[in-house]
C-alpha cells in the first residue's frame, strides 16, 4: 500500500494546526494594535459577535478626540476633496458631513478655502461625539456648524460628504440617498476601501473599541449610487491610506478610493 494518501493527510493537519497557532497568535496582538483589521466576514452583525469585547462603535466620549491631529491640516487624501469643494463652493449653501466626527473637515477645510458666511454645515455622527462636536463649536464660536445623529437631516442639502464613513455605517448609502426626499445634487465621497473582488466586512481595533468595517466592490458602489440618478464626474485614489488584513492578503487594498457624483 502506498504512504503517499497517509502523508498528504499528515500534510495537510499539519498546515491546519500551523494557521490555528497563528490565528490564535494575531488575534492576541490584534487587541494590543489600533488601527488594524482582523477576519473576513459575511456581515456586521458577524463582525461585531467576534470583538473581542463588548465596547463596539464610535459612541464613546473617549473617542471624541481620535481626529484631533487633523484639524487645522490637510493630508494628501483630503486634496481631492478641496480641488471640488474650491469648484463648487459659488453654487453651495449647504454641506451634510456624513461620519463628520465633532467637524473635522470643516475646521480643517476651511484654513484653505474661504466658505461664505451663508454656508450652513451640518455634521452627522453617533450622539457623544456629537455632543463633543456642539460643545467645541460653542467654544470656538462658529455658527454655521450644526450637529445631527440622523442622515435623514441631509435632506434637501446641496452636497453630502462623506469623508471616510460609509465603510463604518452598517445601512448601504445608496438605501439612505434614496430615503430622503429632496437627495442632495452632489456627493463627495472619499477615503472608501473598495476594490475589484468580492464585497466583505472586516473589524477594525479603533483604539478605544472595535468597529465593523465593510469592504466594498468598486463597481457595485458606483452602480448602486448610479441607479439613484448620479452621474459619476470623477475618481480618485487616495494611496497614503491602505487596509491591510493579515491572513487574507487577497482582500486587503493598499490605496482607498474617492468619487465625485453630480445628480443633474
Amino acid at each position: 500500500m502506498s504512504p503517499l494518501p497517509a502523508l498528504r493527510q499528515l500534510v495537510e493537519r499539519s498546515k491546519a494546526a500551523l494557521m490555528y497557532v497563528r490565528d490564535l497568535e494575531y488575534n492576541r496582538r490584534f487587541e494590543r494594535w489600533p488601527g488594524s483589521y482582523r477576519g473576513v466576514f459575511d456581515s456586521f452583525a458577524e463582525a461585531r459577535a467576534s470583538a473581542p469585547s463588548d465596547k463596539l462603535g464610535f459612541d464613546h466620549a473617549e473617542l471624541a478626540n481620535l481626529y484631533d491631529f487633523r484639524i487645522g491640516k490637510a493630508f494628501p487624501s483630503d486634496y481631492p476633496v478641496l480641488f471640488w469643494l474650491a469648484r463648487l463652493l459659488p453654487e453651495l449653501s449647504s454641506v451634510f458631513d456624513w461620519g463628520g466626527h465633532i467637524g473635522v473637515s470643516y475646521y480643517s477645510y476651511s484654513k484653505y478655502l474661504n466658505f461664505p458666511d451663508s454656508l450652513r454645515w451640518r455634521v452627522g455622527d453617533v450622539p457623544q461625539i456629537i455632543k463633543a462636536g456642539a460643545e467645541l463649536a460653542k467654544a470656538r464660536g462658529i455658527s454655521a456648524l450644526s450637529f445631527s445623529h440622523d442622515i435623514a437631516d441631509a435632506d434637501g442639502f446641496d452636497l453630502v460628504l462623506a469623508n471616510g464613513s460609509l465603510q463604518f455605517v452598517e445601512t448601504p448609502f445608496s438605501q439612505s440617498l434614496r430615503a430622503l426626499r429632496q437627495p442632495p445634487r452632489h456627493l463627495l465621497i472619499n477615503k472608501l476601501p473598495v476594490y475589484a473582488g468580492a464585497t466583505f466586512v472586516t473589524l477594525e481595533n479603533t483604539i478605544h473599541s472595535y468597529n465593523p468595517y465593510r469592504v466594498g466592490n468598486r463597481d457595485a458602489f458606483v452602480q448602486s449610487i448610479a441607479a439613484e440618478g448620479y452621474s459619476l464626474v470623477d475618481e480618485w485614489q487616495t494611496p497614503d491610506i491602505s487596509c491591510h488584513i493579515p491572513l487574507h492578503r487577497d482582500r486587503s487594498i493598499d490605496a482607498y478610493s474617492g468619487f465625485y457624483f453630480r445628480r443633474d
